[in-house]
């Protein structure tokens, strides 16, 4: 079961499985739990497999997609990169982090400023099919004129099909619906397969459907966690006071695969560091379980 290509955890690898050919894995989270460093350090393991083609459609432009790769392999803040605050080492260190992945012979970024399904269409037509496609994010993808769930229906149509015809694997990123009313909890609660924007289209092609979150520390008062959940604060009280720093949860939602794996759960933190804008890595000490990832199992 656990043949396929590893994830860039472990524990998430002997949850889920090794990603295979053919299959659709959708990662569905809230604004601001990670998503996006998940996928930049799901995409440096997979250049860290011998033989893996990969091709990323990022909706972030590619020169930006490059350095947030580059700062992630470096271990330092994309945020500190940007503005300035790096050392020259370190500035060094993220350009020819940046070189490398821009000269990588199995990783092909899609030069769009803004991709749109179609330009993804044709992309792919143009070049030969790769061993993993990764999304980032499927939402954005959508700035076409058609209604949302209209463009799900297309979107999720269309890639099951790549992915079987192509004998491809495709990691998406799918963006959990915002909740009417104000939720100050949104981005700590697991999500539901039903709870992306069209999600039943993503929920019924979906072969492995992991929702991501923050996690709440374990020991928070209930009488806390009633305020925090109406939005109660109070003067000077912050949800974050509450947060278990650096961590997401993985939560498989859906695995057709594996019916005994739904549900199961693994906790990740970014390594000796947060997440910029939860986004990349600062004081990073010490290597985590493989060399460049800024994720390590606790």
């Amino acid at each position: 079961m656990n043949d396929g290509i590893r994830w860039f955890s472990k524990d998430l690898t002997d949850v889920i499985h090794g990603i295979v050919p053919g299959r659709v894995y959708v990662v569905l989270s809230p604004t601001g739990t990670g998503k996006t460093l998940f996928e930049l350090n799901q995409t440096a393991a997979l250049l860290d497999s011998d033989d893996v083609q990969v091709v990323v459609a990022a909706t972030e432009e590619t020169p930006r997609y490059l350095d947030l790769l580059a700062c992630r392999a470096a271990m330092v803040s994309y945020a500190d990169f940007f503005y300035g605050r790096l050392t020259p080492p370190q500035v060094k260190e993220v350009q020819g982090w940046r070189a490398a992945y821009h000269d990588h012979p199995r990783l092909q970024v899609l030069q769009q400023t803004e991709p749109t399904l179609t330009d993804l269409i044709r992309a792919m037509e143009e070049r030969e099919a790769p061993d993993v496609l990764v999304v980032d994010h499927l939402h954005c993808l959508a700035r076409e004129n058609a209604p949302m769930p209209q463009f799900l229906d297309r979107a999720m149509r269309l890639l099951p099909e790549w992915a079987a015809e192509l004998d491809m694997a495709v990691i998406l990123l799918a963006q959990v619906h915002r909740p009417q009313s104000r939720d100050p909890l949104y981005a700590y609660r697991i999500p539901t397969p039903t709870s992306g924007m069209g999600s039943a289209k993503i929920e019924h092609s979906a072969d492995v459907l992991l929702g991501l979150s923050r996690k709440l520390k374990d020991d928070v008062p209930k009488d806390a966690l009633g305020r925090l959940a109406k939005g109660l604060l109070k003067r000077g009280e912050s949800v974050r006071d509450y947060e278990e720093p650096n961590t997401a949860r993985v939560t498989v939602l859906k695995h057709r695969m594996d019916d005994a794996a739904s549900r199961r759960s693994v906790l990740l933190t970014v390594n000796r560091g947060k997440l910029q804008d939860r986004l990349a890595v600062v004081n990073g000490d010490e290597m985590p379980l493989w060399v460049g990832d800024a994720w390590e199992s606790p």
